[in-house]
Order: structure tokens, then C-alpha cells, then sequence
């Protein structure tokens, strides 16, 4: 062939795409003799031909033809460009293959060569300018080309054009030199399964299994149950075509991958053409690596939300409890300031005590658990948010855990604390009026029966008016008949019942005084029985100072109606007068020591031991007393008087004195004996508490200090797991020892206190039960601790195997591709790994990371290392906002509607396709990420086949069968996800 301008001819000097180019051509022409020939491929391998003949180069021809038009046409589509129907015919003015390169290329004409093409040629030498542009295009993105010009493309040279255009999809489709990354990928995604082994292009893919494997690996959902089935099992050249065609198939209505082949291609032939299926194959890379890498950016963003969520529940958690707490804080605080409600009576303020000590141990601890687990809780979120870069939460005034700490639960305990020292006042208080009123009602327990019983004396034995003029006889009793009135000897007795009443009246007067004393201090007026009690001391006042009245009015009527008896027996009267004073010396006695032993402390009974010293010193000198009443009462018998003997009072009886006098002195040994019993069991008392409250205050400080411990100051996030771990188990360890001890202690005292009696304990608001919570919480929060950081371990370790798995897979492809073994990669072989590991990156971009890891200068080319940091950085997705914004930019827009400016935006339909199979997460993003409006789907509705046959035909049958499927019209959401993403990371 000859050159028509200096812009076609052919040049001399080579290179790695120019000899790809050579190598094709030499193919090509090597081909049309049947005499045995060799030539080089365009992979540098020697091949033999033997006896080529015309039907066999057409075979080979037709396949790149169409393989290489459907290619071509495939990108032309996307880009709205006339479709190419003869690859020869209208290529020949070189407009096609211009609007080509510019759609695959990414720049214009124009703005590569600063010429324009000629839209409209219709001479020759226009063609041929055009063509020239296609050339120095091509060397403009550093590609260079020889054995072929522009007049072989205007003259339709078939196999020149094929080889330009084999050209072509390695430079922009497959990347140059690329077979081997290309075939390491292939073999990667189809190991494992049964029957199928990739060795090449060609025979490993013709009985169809290959293909469906390479599907099944990475879209399982579209692969049909029985094309699973056959992936198991090796059949006939019928079972390939099938399989082979259902591949096809599936690659073009489910993947969206263009049908450069048909069925027949691969199974009608001997060997399959290598150049067609490297082309077509280089499309499942490209789907299925993009796939991958969307899948990973999927997982970022599942990640990253994930992350926010978590935070969300863990800060409604903390928010809603420390709002519970911080209310149930504020009302029990109120409860205890308000220090009412205690009741009017001791036993009132008893019951409030013992409902103090149950809220205690029961509902106060369970409040002080829920606000060590807000503790908890407010750690593992500031934590996650430390470990995931989140700002970190900042709980609303007042409502952080160190305020209810610091502030409300202090200053709940305050309260609580002077609500419990006042119940303990009012109850020792209570317990002296409780006391006071005792004594008093003992007092008026004998003046009240007295004053009734004398009042109804002095009213009823009254003598009556006599009778004037009566001269009757006397009565059996002594009083006369018609004047009514007593005998001398009646009188008498009246009257020394007057006498005995006066004698006596001071004494009950003393008593009343008494009475009147002991409640005349400052007892409250809100204990109940003060008030009933006054009441009957005020009725006995009034009661008193009548019978006084009638007493003296007694008197005057009985002397002013009695003539004295001169002569009273003196034994008699002297006997019940050393008789009463007996029976009061008594009473006293029997009243002191029915005197309750209550006392809170040991000065408190010693002074009821002073007390009672002094009343039974009184009844031991009433010996002398007892000898002159025996005396007196055997005068009285002996004379005959005894029935005056005890008249007023039964107990004055000789035999009953004596009987009450040993009594007495029996029961004086045995009260002097109980109440050194009192005294010593008050010291135990006070002993008992004082060493509770020592043992709960050491527990106390215990807990205190293990829990910030536990907090490992503030130096958790530094600290590895088993790091956290190893100090926490020996904060175990103290909680094991020196704890058991101290709770033991606790324990201990409280058995103490039990079997001293102690009811309240006025040095120490804690109980056992309180102690023992507090105790057995500290050792569950250690353990849960524990448990976090074993949790933390495996999921490291799981992240470990992870990544272990990834460093075989990536060292495997390192050695495979490695410069002559000598452990390093070229640049060519760098980009090969990328691919074989399903990493999609721009020429340019991969140009850029080999110069920043290796060097340019670098000689020696990318170790593993580096090759595996490369890999690493770009499988791994990132976790920063920055990063999940770039994740949702690359899975939301297709390249045609980023360019119309939806840029920001992701569809409805693409959320729940990406997010399928994780969760609820699609709905999550949904109903968080605001919408922007909709837009307008184009859906196939159902796919048909060309009319021309099933088996598929030619390009043109192709589109016009599909052309006849039904479409339908749909409105899906459109959502900015910006402002998501800047909500899940101040999370």
C-alpha cells in the first residue's frame, strides 16, 4: 500500500503498542498463504500456522467484525453517536472513529489536536485528513502505531482496520498489556468451583461453565436454580451452547453488558477468537470490579450508619434514664426536706424508720444502679465516639453524670440524712415524753380510782339533818331511828376516815403536783398523748379541789352532829396510820420499778439506777415500822378491835403487810439486777452500732475507690484491650480479697447489731442490705467490663483473620506477576495486579500511586509491601465523613446524570438496592435523608429477541428486538445526601 500524504506513511520506530500493532498486521498477512508460516502474536508468543485456508480467515474475520462493531457501537449509544452497521464501510471517512475515541477517550478532537475533523467529506484527500486527526489523537494519549495510515482506513484494509481496532480496546478497555492482570482476575473469581479451570481466552470458556461461574461469584441472584445445578456437572456440546447462551443472556438483560459475542462464537468453532473474548471478558472486570468496590463503599456507609445509630440508641438510653432519675432524684429529695409525716405517736415515727431502712435497701438501690449503669452507658458512648472521630456528646446542664453524682444524689442523701436524724430525735423524743406520760398515768392510774372513791365517801356518808323531837330508838347499826343519824361509834370512824383523808390528801396532792410537773416541761405538743393526758391531769385538778370542798364540809357537819368520843383508841388509830404509810412506801417501790428500763445511752439507765437507790433505801428502814404494826395488831385483837383493823384499806392487814413487806424485798433484789443487766446491754448497744458504722464506712471508701478505678483515669481509649483487660482483672483481684473481707466485716457488725437490739443507728445511714448491693454491683460492673474488653478482643482478632485472608490473596498475585522473581513489580505489572484483584483505577491514577510508593527514579520497581498498602488503601472503605460522602457520590449517579448536574442526589431506587440485605438500613437512610424531588425511569417492562432466530444475529437484529419491548414510565425520590451524612457523623 502507498501513502497519500506525509501523515500516512509508516514509521520505523517501535513501541510496546506499535509492536502490538505489527504483530497483528504480520497475523493478519501470514494468513493469506497456505504454505507454514509463524508470526508473532500480540502477546509476545510464537504460534504455528499450518494450512490456513480461505474459509477459516473468513471465520476469524466475521467474529472480530462483529465483536469489535458491538463494541464500538456499545459506547457510541451512551453517548447518543450514530451507530457503525458496516465496521469497514463506515469507517472509511473516519468520522465514527473520531466520535469513538472521543467518547472512550474523554477528550475532544479539538482540544488534543486544535483542528477540526471535517463533518461532511466528500473528497478523498478529506478522508484522509480526517484520518490523520485519528492518528495524532492516538499519539497525543501516548500510542503510537506502525505498519498502518490513513489510506488503509479509507481504503476499508479489513485486517489493518481489525488491528487497529484490537489496538484500541487494549489501550482504553483492557489497558495495555493487560492479559495477565486480566486472566489472574479471571481465575480468582472462578476458583472453587467444581469443573472449571481457567488457563486461557479461549478453550477454558467454550463449554459455557466458566461463564456462569464468573456470574454466580458475584451476582448468585440472578443465576437460575438449574444453571446452578450445571456448574456441578460436565455435558454435551448441546449443554455448552445452552450454557453459554443462558451466560449471554444473563450478561445482557440482568449485568447490562453488550453482546459482543453470540453462543456460536465460543461453541460453533475449534478456538474460540482470543481477541473477541478478551474484549468481551474485559467487560465482566469492569462490571463485576466496580460492583465489588460499590459493595465496599456499601459497607462503609452500612458502617458509618451503624456507628450513628448505635450512638442514637445509647444517647436516647442516657437521656431517658438520667431524665427518670434525675426526676425521681428531685421528688425523693423534696420527700426528705419536707421532714413531715412522721405521726403523732412513737410508734408512728417507728414505722417511718423502718419505711426509711426498706426504701433503702430496696428502692434507693436500685436508683444507684441505674445510675452506675448511666455511668456505664455515658463511657461507652463518649468512648465509641472517641474510637469512630464523633464529636463527643455533651449531656444538657445538669443532667451529666458527674452532676448527679456531685450534686443530686449528695444531695439527695442529705436530705435523706436529716429526714432519718430528725425521725431518730422525734423518736428519742417521743420515747421520753412516752416515758414522762408513763409515770404520770401511773400517778393518776392510783389519784383517780382515790378522788372517785373519796367523793363518793364524802357524798353518800354525809349524815343527814336529825329529826327534831325524835326520841326514837337506836338501830341495829347504832343510828337512831327517827332522826336517821350515826352512832357515836360511826361518827368516830367518819371522822377518822376524814382524818385518814387528810392524812392522805397531801400525799395525792403530791402526786397531782407531780403529775403537773412532768408536764410541765417542754414536751410537743405533737405527740398525741400529750394532749389526752394533760386533759386528765386538768379532770383530776378540777376533781381534786372538790373533794376538798366536801371534805371540809364533811368534816363540819360530822363535828357539829358529834359529840367527840373522848377516848380513840390510839393503838387503832396509830395502826392504820403506820399501815398507810406502809402501803405508800410500798407503792412508791412497786412504781419505780414499774418504771420501763428504756435509755439510749449508759448515763441514761445509770440515772434510773441513782433513782432507784434512793426509793428502796426508804423501804429498807421500814423494819423498825413492821415490828411496831405487829405489836399494834396484837394489842387490837387482844382488846377486841380488831374489825378496825384495815377498815379503810385491805392492804393495811397484818397478814397482807407482811406477805407484800417479803415480796417487796424479793422483787427490790431482782429489779436492782435488771437494771444492771439495762446498763450492760446499753453499752453493747452502743458498741454495735459504733462498729457498723466503722465497717460501713470502710466498705464505702472501697467501692468508691474501685469504681474510679474502673474508670482507668481517663486512659481507656489509649489502651489496647487486653490491656484494659489485664488491669481490670487485677481491680478484680482487690475486689476478690481486700472486698470480701470488708463485706464480711460488714456483715459481721450487722449480726452484731441484730443481737444487740439495735433498732436505729444513728452513726450510719447505710444498712447490710444497702452495703451489700452496693458490694455485689461493683463486681457486676467490673464484670461486665471484663466481658467488653474479651468482646473487643475477638472482634479484633476477627478483623485480624480479615485482614489475613486479604494479605494471601494479595501476596499470591504479587509472586505471579513479580519482575523475573527478583521481588519487585513494574509499573506494567503493578497495574495488572490491580486488576487481577478486582481494583479499578484510572491509567493516570494508577500512574500516580505506582511514582508516590515507588518512585520514578526507583529502579528496582514496587516491593510487596508497598504493592499491598496500594491494594489495602483502595479495597479498604474509609471511615472519616469525607470519606462516606465520596461512597455516597459513587454508588448514587450514573456518568450521563452526573453530567446533566444531578450531582448530590441518590434515587430511592438506588438506597434500597444498595442496602438490600442489611436491615432496616434503606429505611433508616430514607426517613433521615431529605428529599429533594423526583425523577422520571424509563423500564423495560418485558425483553424479546430479534425475528431473525433465538440463537441472536447480527447487531441490527439485536436492537431492533429490543427495540420492540414495552417500556413503562416511573417516578422515583430523589434525596441529598450531604446533609445526612453530616448528621450520622455528629452522632
Amino acid at each position: 500500500m502507498s501513502a497519500a500524504s506525509p501523515s500516512s506513511s509508516r514509521s520505523s520506530t517501535a513501541s510496546p503498542s506499535s509492536s502490538i500493532a505489527s504483530s497483528v498486521t504480520s497475523s493478519i498477512s501470514s494468513s493469506s498463504s497456505p504454505a507454514t508460516t509463524s508470526a508473532t502474536t500480540p502477546w509476545g508468543e510464537r504460534q504455528r500456522h499450518t494450512q490456513v485456508d480461505e474459509k477459516t480467515k473468513g471465520d476469524w474475520v466475521a467474529v472480530q467484525k462483529k465483536t469489535f462493531t458491538r463494541w464500538a457501537n456499545a459506547h457510541l449509544r451512551r453517548r447518543g453517536q450514530v451507530e457503525i452497521n458496516d465496521l469497514f464501510a463506515d469507517t472509511s471517512d473516519g468520522i465514527r472513529l473520531m466520535q469513538l475515541l472521543e467518547v472512550i477517550g474523554g477528550d475532544s478532537i479539538y482540544s488534543l489536536c486544535k483542528r477540526k475533523y471535517n463533518p461532511a467529506p466528500k473528497f478523498r484527500i478529506h478522508k484522509l485528513e480526517n484520518c490523520n486527526l485519528i492518528f495524532e489523537y492516538l499519539r497525543k494519549k501516548e500510542l503510537q502505531l506502525t505498519n498502518i495510515g490513513s489510506t488503509d482506513i479509507v481504503d476499508s484494509n479489513e485486517k489493518l482496520i481489525l488491528g487497529l481496532m484490537w489496538t484500541i480496546i487494549l489501550r482504553f478497555a483492557v489497558a495495555e498489556n493487560g492479559k495477565q492482570g486480566l486472566l489472574l482476575w479471571l481465575q480468582r473469581s472462578t476458583a472453587g468451583y467444581p469443573g472449571v479451570h481457567v488457563h486461557n481466552f479461549d478453550l477454558s470458556w467454550t463449554d459455557g461453565r466458566a461463564f456462569l461461574a464468573l456470574i454466580h461469584k458475584y451476582r448468585p441472584d440472578v443465576l437460575p436454580a438449574d444453571a446452578v445445578s450445571r456448574l456441578k456437572k460436565e455435558g454435551g456440546k448441546e449443554d455448552a451452547k445452552q450454557q453459554v447462551a443462558l451466560a449471554f443472556q444473563l450478561a445482557r438483560d440482568e449485568l447490562e453488558i453488550d453482546a459482543l459475542l453470540d453462543p456460536e462464537d465460543v461453541v460453533d468453532t475449534a478456538k474460540p477468537d482470543e481477541k473477541s473474548m478478551i474484549a468481551y471478558l474485559s467487560q465482566f472486570f469492569n462490571k463485576f470490579a466496580s460492583l465489588t468496590r460499590k459493595q465496599a463503599l456499601v459497607e462503609s456507609i452500612v458502617k458509618a450508619v451503624g456507628v450513628a445509630r448505635k450512638h442514637d440508641t445509647l444517647l436516647s438510653d442516657y437521656e431517658r434514664e438520667s431524665q427518670e432519675l434525675k426526676t425521681w432524684l428531685q421528688a425523693r429529695t423534696r420527700r426528705w426536706e419536707a421532714l413531715g409525716g412522721m405521726g403523732r405517736t412513737t410508734e408512728d415515727v417507728k414505722a417511718q424508720l423502718d419505711a426509711l431502712h426498706v426504701y433503702r435497701r430496696e428502692e434507693k438501690v436500685q436508683q444507684k444502679a441505674k445510675l452506675l449503669r448511666l455511668t456505664s452507658v455515658l463511657g461507652q458512648l463518649r468512648g465509641s465516639q472517641r474510637n469512630h472521630n464523633r464529636p463527643l456528646y455533651a449531656p444538657p446542664p445538669g443532667m451529666g453524670d458527674k452532676d448527679l453524682w456531685e450534686e443530686d444524689w449528695p444531695a439527695l442523701e442529705a436530705a435523706e440524712g436529716r429526714y432519718e436524724k430528725a425521725c431518730i430525735e422525734k423518736y428519742a423524743g417521743f420515747s421520753v415524753i412516752d416515758f414522762a406520760l408513763t409515770k404520770v398515768q401511773n400517778k393518776l392510774s392510783k389519784l383517780e380510782p382515790w378522788l372517785e372513791s373519796r367523793t363518793s365517801y364524802f357524798t353518800t356518808a354525809l349524815p343527814r339533818p336529825p329529826v327534831k323531837g325524835s326520841d326514837g330508838g337506836e338501830d341495829e347499826n347504832g343510828e337512831c331511828k327517827s332522826a336517821l343519824v350515826v352512832s357515836i361509834p360511826s361518827l368516830e370512824q367518819r371522822l377518822s376516815s376524814h382524818a385518814a383523808f387528810e392524812s392522805q390528801v397531801d400525799v395525792y396532792e403530791a402526786l397531782l403536783s407531780e403529775s403537773r410537773r412532768l408536764l410541765s416541761g417542754e414536751l410537743s405538743e405533737e405527740h398525741a398523748g400529750v394532749g389526752l393526758t394533760k386533759g386528765r391531769v386538768a379532770v383530776a385538778a378540777e376533781t381534786m379541789a372538790n373533794l376538798k370542798d366536801k371534805a371540809k364540809d364533811f368534816k363540819v357537819g360530822v363535828e357539829a352532829r358529834l359529840q367527840l368520843e373522848k377516848k380513840l383508841e390510839h393503838a387503832a388509830n396509830r395502826y392504820v396510820t403506820l399501815a398507810e404509810k406502809v402501803g405508800f412506801v410500798v407503792d412508791e417501790v412497786e412504781e419505780a420499778m414499774a418504771e420501763p428500763l428504756l435509755g439510749n445511752n449508759v448515763e441514761e439507765v445509770e440515772a434510773l439506777e441513782s433513782r432507784f437507790s434512793t426509793v428502796s433505801a426508804t423501804f429498807q428502814n421500814l423494819s423498825p415500822v413492821m415490828k411496831e404494826l405487829a405489836e399494834l395488831s396484837a394489842l387490837l385483837i387482844e382488846h377486841g378491835r380488831a374489825d378496825r383493823v384495815g377498815e379503810e384499806r385491805q392492804t393495811t392487814a397484818p397478814a397482807v403487810l407482811l406477805a407484800t413487806h417479803v415480796r417487796v424485798v424479793e422483787d427490790v433484789s431482782k429489779h436492782t439486777t435488771a437494771l444492771a443487766q439495762a446498763r450492760e446491754e446499753t453499752s453493747r448497744r452502743v458498741q454495735a452500732r459504733e462498729a457498723f458504722a466503722t465497717a460501713a464506712r470502710a466498705l464505702n471508701a472501697f467501692v468508691q475507690r474501685l469504681t474510679e478505678k474502673s474508670n482507668l483515669g481517663g486512659r481507656r481509649s489509649s489502651l489496647q484491650p487486653e490491656e484494659v483487660k489485664n488491669e481490670l482483672k487485677s481491680l478484680q483481684a482487690i475486689y476478690d480479697g481486700e472486698g470480701k473481707t470488708l463485706m464480711a466485716s460488714v456483715e459481721s457488725a450487722s449480726a452484731e447489731q441484730e443481737a444487740a437490739g439495735v433498732v436505729a443507728n444513728g452513726f450510719v445511714t447505710d444498712t447490710v442490705y444497702s452495703l451489700r448491693k452496693a458490694y455485689e454491683d461493683l463486681g457486676k460492673l467490673l464484670e461486665a467490663q471484663i466481658t467488653d474488653c474479651l468482646t473487643a478482643e475477638a472482634a479484633l482478632l476477627s478483623q485480624t483473620a480479615e485482614s489475613n485472608e486479604q494479605w494471601k490473596e494479595i501476596t499470591r498475585v504479587f509472586h505471579a506477576l513479580e519482575e523475573e522473581k527478583r521481588g519487585v513489580l513494574t509499573a506494567k505489572a503493578f497495574k495488572e495486579g490491580l486488576q487481577a484483584l478486582g481494583v479499578l483505577l484510572e491509567d493516570s491514577e494508577a500512574d500516580v500511586q505506582f511514582r508516590k510508593v515507588g518512585g520514578k527514579e526507583k529502579v528496582n520497581g514496587m516491593t510487596l509491601a508497598e504493592f499491598g498498602s496500594v491494594v489495602t488503601a483502595a479495597l479498604t472503605a474509609g471511615s472519616s465523613s469525607d470519606d462516606i460522602m465520596a461512597a455516597f457520590k459513587a454508588i448514587s449517579l450514573s456518568e450521563t446524570e452526573k453530567e446533566e448536574g444531578k450531582e448530590g442526589l441518590i434515587s430511592g431506587e438506588v438506597i434500597k438496592a444498595s442496602f438490600a440485605g442489611h436491615g432496616d438500613i434503606a429505611e433508616y437512610i430514607e426517613a433521615h435523608m431529605p428529599q429533594k424531588g423526583t425523577k422520571v425511569v424509563k423500564r423495560r417492562r418485558t425483553r424479546t429477541r430479534g425475528a431473525e432466530g433465538e440463537e441472536g444475529k447480527t447487531g441490527e437484529s439485536q436492537k431492533e428486538g429490543e427495540e420492540k419491548g414495552e417500556k413503562e414510565e416511573v417516578e422515583v425520590p430523589m434525596f441529598e445526601y450531604a446533609s445526612f451524612v453530616h448528621h450520622i457523623f455528629a452522632r
